[in-house]
């Protein structure tokens, strides 16, 4: 273990200075080395020897959670009652069961911490599964996915359910007229569908679909404005195509990405396997997998290869940057945790790469970004402003 930075994050961590980054790197130098462990321990303990810790219930109860949240097999090993006494509980426990133990006591023996204020940072919360289905007749029907349910949906169209937090259109009797249906995420939203023909659709924030009821004749048509990645039910007979801003993509039977935000600039589609066609204008490409169709400024379709963690991360509720500047990360950011973006300073050269879980509080993704760059964050209600340099 680097001692001198262990003990300076270990330091930090004690008096709650901690970034989410540092605390996270401050955990993997504990769990490489047993003795570091002990010493770290042994010294903070010291020094707060005259102070007592816990009652002999509330240190047991602790020990307790600690060991049925790991749960790994580790044999559990009766505390010695001096242990008890002599209020070194944990100490016995980091002995005993390293590293779990020092995770536990991480968590569960923190400093005493200010009482939290609500602000900005516990009221911005990260996205979640929600949409709104736009019917042919235009009523609106909002929908929360993440939920073990099933029924109807829109009011006697029972071939239209939600079984799982999915939108399902399934067994489709022939009176029912075609109709087309519109899914709309908002920001700060996300949602999968599975439409008529089977074809599986994941919709990122920001993002609507069209689409119809019932898929007939030779062609499967879906216009798309935001970003959803599909994977398309094969049907030889029967082609699917994609309309997003001036590109049409058209499949047989394949998965890939396609975004196309306006204040993201040109529609991009990403290949990850089987073959499809992207046209614009007169222009068109075959895409192999692994690769990517951009409109060009002059209108001819450029084929790149793709950085597919990049490109299909929010499919997986990550965010993840390879070298991005910082505007085209907080346009992300934005769409996620419904928030507002303004600069200060010129940050244009900011350019940064990591990754962070779209699950993490708007709070920890800001400070990830923070250390992985010289940009600071000041966060107002929903409001972020981006500063030039780390200290202002």
């Amino acid at each position: 273990m680097e001692r001198p930075r262990a003990e300076y994050l270990f330091q930090k961590w004690v008096q709650q200075q901690c970034t989410a980054a540092e605390k996270a790197e401050l955990l993997a130098l504990l769990e490489t080395d047993e003795t570091g462990i002990q010493q770290l321990l042994d010294e903070y303990i010291e020094k707060r020897e005259e102070k007592p810790l816990l009652s002999d219930e509330a240190a047991e109860g602790i020990l307790t959670a600690v060991f049925q949240a790991e749960d790994q097999g580790d044999k559990v090993v009766p505390m010695p009652v001096a242990a008890r006494k002599t209020g070194r509980w944990l100490w016995w426990s980091a002995a005993v069961m390293i590293p779990a133990a020092v995770v536990g006591w991480l968590l569960w023996n923190k400093p005493a911490a200010e009482p939290e204020k609500t602000t900005a940072q516990t009221q911005v919360q990260p996205g979640s599964d929600k949409a709104v289905l736009v019917l042919e007749s235009g009523e609106e029907i909002a929908l929360e996915g993440g939920k073990e349910q099933k029924g109807d949906v829109p009011e006697g169209q029972g071939f239209v359910i939600m079984e799982q937090g999915v939108l399902k259109y399934r067994n489709i009797p022939a009176a029912v007229p075609d109709g087309m249906h519109t899914l709309r995420t908002p920001r700060g939203g996300k949602f999968q569908l599975l439409l008529p023909d089977g074809t599986h659709v994941w919709l990122n924030a920001a993002s609507t679909l069209r689409f119809p009821t019932a898929f007939t004749g030779r062609e499967r048509r879906v216009e798309l404005n935001g970003e959803a990645y599909f994977d398309v039910a094969a049907n030889a007979g029967s082609a699917f195509y994609v309309k997003a801003d001036s590109m049409q993509v058209n499949v047989l039977g394949t998965g890939f990405n396609v975004m196309a935000y306006p204040e993201e600039g040109p529609a991009k589609t990403t290949l990850v396997q089987g073959s499809l066609q992207v046209k614009q204008g007169h222009s068109a490409v075959v895409l192999k997998p692994g690769q990517q169709a951009e409109p060009k400024a002059d209108g001819k379709l450029q084929v790149k290869d793709a950085d597919l963690e990049v490109a299909l991360a929010w499919k997986e509720d990550k965010f993840r940057f390879r070298d991005a500047d910082i505007k085209t990360i907080m346009r992300q950011v934005a769409r996620w945790y419904n928030i507002q973006v303004s600069y200060e300073g010129d940050v244009r050269g900011r350019r940064l790469s990591g990754m962070v879980m779209r699950s993490s509080g708007i709070k920890d993704m800001l400070d990830v970004l923070e250390e992985a760059g010289n940009v600071h964050f000041l966060l107002e209600d929903d409001k972020v402003t981006v500063l030039e340099g780390k200290n202002r």
